[in-house]
């Protein structure tokens, strides 16, 4: 479950429990056998107040869950330029494929995703996230060409100076590449 929408319910049941039946009966039970009148208005006006507060707090907490399920619902506009935009470019870049095709644009109908949405399925989660995550991947990778460099020219430099270290090994790799290695460093 989304933590969001987790940690929505569980306000939820904490201001439901907060206002269950028993307790507030009891409540006016217990204000009303004091019988003085105006200790008895003072706890009953506490209990309203109360109340009050936890009704505005179901409101703001309704919203929040109705926040959240929108933000994870696609829109029929949306859909529709998913599907204008998206799709011609699929039969760009995938050419004579067919079959990747039309299990992609199937999978982005509009009707399909118009279902798939009632039953729950989360098109953002499933498939813009690690859509963000790829893209956000590529990026990391060519921020940092210099930093591979430096460590595949260390593996190479290792390499070398253990083919350097064997003189068999020296022997066979320049016979391989007729190049020569410059000799071991001293020890």
């Amino acid at each position: 479950m989304d933590p969001e929408l987790e940690a929505l319910g569980l306000q939820l049941g904490s201001v439901a429990a907060r206002n269950a039946a028993g307790k507030v009966s009891g409540a006016i039970t217990s204000a009303r056998a004091k019988r003085k009148t105006e200790e008895t208005i003072a706890e009953l006006e506490g209990i309203i107040d109360d109340l009050q507060a936890d009704r505005s707090e179901l409101i703001q907490i309704g919203r929040a869950f109705e926040e959240e399920m929108v933000a994870q619902r696609i829109s029929a506009e949306d859909i529709e330029f998913i599907t204008e935009t998206l799709v011609p470019l699929l039969k760009e870049n995938l050419g004579d494929d067919d079959e990747k095709l039309h299990q992609l644009t199937s999978i982005l109908s509009p009707e399909l995703v118009k279902v798939l949405q009632v039953l729950g399925f989360n098109y953002r989660r499933a498939i813009g996230e690690p859509l963000t995550e790829l893209i956000a991947g590529l990026i990391r990778a060519q921020k940092a060409p210099a930093e591979a460099t430096a460590t595949e020219r260390l593996k190479y430099e290792n390499l070398f100076l253990q083919i350097a270290l064997d003189p068999e090994a020296t022997e066979r790799f320049e016979r391989l590449t007729g190049r020569t290695l410059p000799p071991p460093p001293p020890k």
